[in-house]
């Protein structure tokens, strides 16, 4: 995992990015430069195209053909090249719509591209349809010299997308190989964890059982004692240790680890190594000392002054922008069901403080008549307009007007009601956390998590927030803002 301004991400899953891009844009560039060469007539000769000049000297014999046919590459090299200032625009379209269709079926996912390639491509397939699909329907309206260019941006970039596809597990490399100090439950669970939801790819190389700990890994997981740890992760070719005791008072091997260090091999607490391959931060077990003494947890000046910036500028253009829409909201509301528009709660915000919150109301009117509810999947309080509204997300832009005020951030965690927090409280260690931070219309937690309708649900969340407070930046502002785009668009994580 690499970082950048405090936020880790998959190394080879950007590296993938910028290759596969790159490939894609050289790709798109010869094949529409070519094929519009072609249907523009510009690679003729004597008023004979180059393919029907091939088959004709394929009756003459062998020489014949390939003089023509390397006469054929030249003339259609020559012309693509004088092709390439009207190809380029369809190629650079070619490789945005790749990207994005790419991003949109989650196919930079390291483990889920993998999967994909496994499956059949099938992902990949329906990315690639919806280039070809925008580049067609970008180009029906021009020439032949136009729709030809589309064409062959669509199929070189296929080519180029599906040539590294194929090549995938070679090209990002082998998964990161995990050895485990610990064979108790505590081992077993987050090495489970990591394998489940790690967006970059790992496995486990094995367990190493720690002297007089109970052990609940199946034995053909466990590693043979003998020898030093150091010795033991030779033997496994582990690229990482990650110590996992079931008790934080338990002893730890620190000299071994200390020597498996010097020897080059990256020592993790489970902690650690959750920041680092899950990005979220564990609160079972999280003690005081390290988060005293951890990086991070700025909240300098200038980080505040630049997301405040941001906030005013994006909310007020957001609330004109959107205007339109929440009209159409207001009166779709009033004819679906009796009750007033907006709906206002009050919530916790920046360090404890309460305020209130506005949205669009998507429930019932006597939706709480029996008191505070957590939401839940399918909820029969929700009217008919508001499984859209939330669906979609648009219930939330009256809170806007909330971060134009300073109640809140376009980006922190979800602020939670009075009633539920003093609850949390009290059963999930670190939840008074979050109050650091202004709370956000969205956020880290909630895009790596669903949804919280739980006290479960909210320790996940947490976890997640944890990570956001610990690692804020404008960078990862920035790049929630952009992911919270996909999410809007393909209804992920609406309740």
């Amino acid at each position: 995992m690499a970082r950048f301004l405090n936020h880790s991400y998959p190394g080879r899953k950007a590296l993938l990015f910028v290759v596969e891009q790159s490939t894609v844009l050289a790709a798109a560039c010869f094949g529409a430069a070519a094929t519009a060469a072609l249907a523009g007539g510009a690679a003729r000769q004597d008023g004979v195209a180059p393919i029907p000049r091939v088959a004709a000297a394929l009756a003459e014999g062998p020489m014949a053909a390939q003089q023509v046919l390397t006469q054929a590459f030249f003339s259609i090299g020559t012309a693509a090249l004088l092709q390439l200032p009207a190809a380029l625009p369809w190629a650079l379209g070619a490789t945005l719509v790749s990207a994005a269709a790419l991003y949109v079926a989650d196919l930079y996912d390291l483990r889920r591209a993998v999967a994909d390639r496994t499956h059949g491509g099938r992902r990949t397939l329906v990315a690639l349809l919806a280039v070809a699909l925008c580049l067609g329907i970008v180009a029906a309206p021009g020439g032949i010299e136009a729709r030809a260019a589309a064409l062959g941006a669509a199929l070189a970039a296929a080519v180029a997308v599906v040539s590294l596809r194929l090549a995938l597990p070679a090209f990002v490399g082998p998964p990161r190989r995990l050895l485990v100090l610990g064979a108790g439950k505590r081992a077993h669970e987050m090495a489970m964890t990591l394998l489940r939801e790690a967006e970059d790819r790992v496995e486990v190389a094995g367990f190493l059982p720690l002297p007089g700990a109970e052990g609940v890994v199946p034995v053909d997981r466990v590693l043979p004692a003998g020898g030093n740890i150091v010795e033991a992760a030779q033997r496994a070719k582990a690229d990482w240790i990650v110590l996992a005791v079931e008790d934080p008072r338990d002893r730890v091997p620190a000299e071994d680890l200390a020597a498996a260090r010097l020897a080059g091999i990256t020592c993790f607490t489970p902690a650690m190594l959750s920041e680092r391959l899950l990005r979220r931060i564990p609160v079972e077990g999280l003690r005081a000392s390290e988060v005293a003494f951890s990086e991070g947890f700025r909240q300098s000046a200038f980080h505040r002054l630049v997301k405040r910036t941001i906030d005013v500028t994006a909310a007020g253009v957001g609330l004109v922008l959107a205007a339109p829409l929440l009209a159409l909201a207001a009166a779709a509301i009033k004819l679906d069901s009796s009750g007033p528009l907006f709906y206002s709660q009050e919530r916790i915000g920046l360090h404890g403080k309460p305020f209130r919150i506005t949205k669009l109301r998507t429930m019932r009117v006597d939706a709480e008549a029996s008191g505070a509810q957590w939401a839940q999947a399918d909820d029969p309080r929700v009217t008919r307009v508001g499984k859209l509204l939330r669906k979609t997300r648009v219930d939330e832009i009256p809170q806007l007007v909330a971060v134009l005020k300073g109640d809140m951030s376009l980006v922190g965690p979800r602020p939670e009601r009075p009633f539920f927090v003093e609850q949390l409280k009290a059963v999930i260690p670190w939840y008074a956390a979050r109050e650091a931070v202004p709370p956000g219309v969205t956020g880290w937690a909630q895009l790596r998590y669903p949804y919280g309708a739980s006290i479960e649900e909210s320790k996940a969340k947490l976890e997640y927030d944890l990570y956001y407070i610990k690692n804020g930046s404008a960078f990862l502002d920035i790049a929630i803002l952009f992911h919270t785009v996909r999410h809007v668009l393909t209804g992920r994580g609406a309740r």
